[in-house]
């Protein structure tokens, strides 16, 4: 239920109310800004608010229970604070978003509409779209461990313990060529075999794109060269000349484990659990 303050139930009884729609985006970064319709300033809750004429209130749905609820934000991007090269380059994403209905006279005067987090954001010439997914979308996230046949840890997290810090498990090179927008090549590794870079992932290191990262699922020779192939393309496009840094995959299997990074010690999977072949078996009859 919403805790309409008295004072504005009182104005919305008289029917003639000067209100505006606040967003407020507190991206993971620490970095808090305030937008707001209204055509002027507005200063509470320690922010000061942003006229920004291009965003638009979507449709807001909630409900009972825990299905997760939704809200739609679209516009054009008309302040500096909202650039961009910040959308494409991931700074917003998760980003937790408060909506709020504010007498723009007496700002305590307001009442919060819907509150969650930023989604899927989406640029078409210069206006964008923002998915916003309510707060109970948490709740549908997996918790604990899945038992599966292939490690569940990240390689070189706390419970894999492989040291990948140095060479040859990462190495800094540049973009020889860029071939489409999610792959490129890499000139003179002299990596230990092949594949060896498959699964793994993709740094950048030139300032103004270190927020830049890919996965890695393709790793092949191409002449002299070696081709390198991404899930995605990133959020910053691919250029030639890009100082970037590959860092080592695992395909999670057993043997990849063993075999490439001697850590089957630390193997956080099941290799040996029964299959479904084996559970739904019967006795052989000769």
């Amino acid at each position: 239920m919403r805790n309409v303050p008295a004072s504005l139930t009182a104005k919305l009884q008289t029917g003639v109310t000067q209100l505006c729609w606040c967003w407020k985006f507190s991206r993971k970064d620490g970095q808090v800004f305030g937008f707001t319709d209204h055509d002027q300033l507005l200063n509470f809750d320690n922010i000061i608010w942003q006229p920004s004429l291009g965003l638009a209130p979507g449709v807001v749905e909630t409900s009972t229970g825990f299905e997760a609820g939704s809200a739609g934000t679209a516009g054009s991007i008309l302040h500096d604070a909202l650039t961009e090269d910040d959308l494409k380059s991931g700074k917003f994403d998760g980003a937790l978003v408060e909506i709020w209905r504010v007498d723009w006279q007496e700002p305590n005067d307001r009442v919060g509409i819907w509150a969650g987090e930023v989604g899927d954001i989406r640029l078409n010439d210069h206006v964008f779209t923002a998915e916003l997914v309510s707060n109970t979308r948490k709740l549908e996230r997996s918790i604990g461990r899945t038992f599966a046949k292939n490690c569940d840890a990240e390689l070189g997290d706390s419970r894999c313990t492989k040291n990948i810090s140095a060479a040859p498990w990462r190495l800094a090179t540049s973009i020889a060529s860029v071939l489409t927008p999610g792959s490129f090549t890499v000139a003179g590794l002299n990596l230990p075999e092949k594949d060896w870079f498959i699964f793994g992932e993709v740094a950048w290191l030139d300032a103004g794109k270190t927020s830049n990262h890919a996965r890695i699922v393709s790793h092949y020779f191409a002449g002299t060269a070696e081709v390198f192939e991404l899930l995605l393309p990133p959020a910053i496009a691919l250029q030639t000349g890009d100082q970037i840094e590959l860092i080592v995959g695992c395909d999670k299997s057993l043997s990849h484990c063993s075999d490439k990074f001697s850590n089957v010690i630390n193997f956080r999977g099941c290799p040996f659990m029964p299959g479904n072949d084996a559970l739904a078996a019967t006795p052989f009859v000769s």
